[in-house]
C-alpha cells in the first residue's frame, strides 16, 4: 500500500513539471504571433494562436509581456477592445485597472 502511495505520488509530481515546462516553449517568433493576435481586435485570431501553440488565457494574462505591458493593457493600448472584453472575462483581471488610459 505504501509502495502504491509512492508511486501515485511521483507520478502526479512528474506530471506537474511537464505541465510548468510546457509553457516554456514558445519561440520569440511565436510570441510575436501571439502579441500580434492580442492586439487584432479579433477574437478567431487570438483564440487560433492560442489553440496553435496551446496557451491559455491564465498563462496569456500572467506570462505574456507585449512591449514591457501585460496582454490586456498592450490590447487596450492598441484599440482592441473585444480581445480586452475577452481576456477580462476568461481570466480574474479587474476591469477597473484598464479603463484610464494615459
Amino acid at each position: 500500500m505504501k509502495k502504491l502511495m509512492l508511486i501515485a505520488a511521483a507520478a502526479s509530481v512528474l506530471s506537474l513539471s511537464t505541465t510548468v515546462s510546457a509553457q516554456n516553449y514558445l519561440t520569440d517568433d511565436e510570441l510575436v504571433e501571439l502579441c500580434e493576435a492580442v492586439k487584432s481586435n479579433n477574437r478567431f485570431t487570438l483564440v487560433n494562436r492560442m489553440e496553435k501553440y496551446r496557451v491559455n488565457f491564465r498563462v496569456l494574462s500572467k506570462g505574456l509581456v507585449c512591449d514591457g505591458h501585460d496582454v490586456a493593457t498592450f490590447a487596450q493600448m492598441h484599440g482592441a477592445d473585444k480581445n480586452v472584453k475577452l481576456i477580462v472575462r476568461r481570466t480574474d483581471l479587474k476591469v477597473d485597472g484598464l479603463l484610464s488610459k494615459r
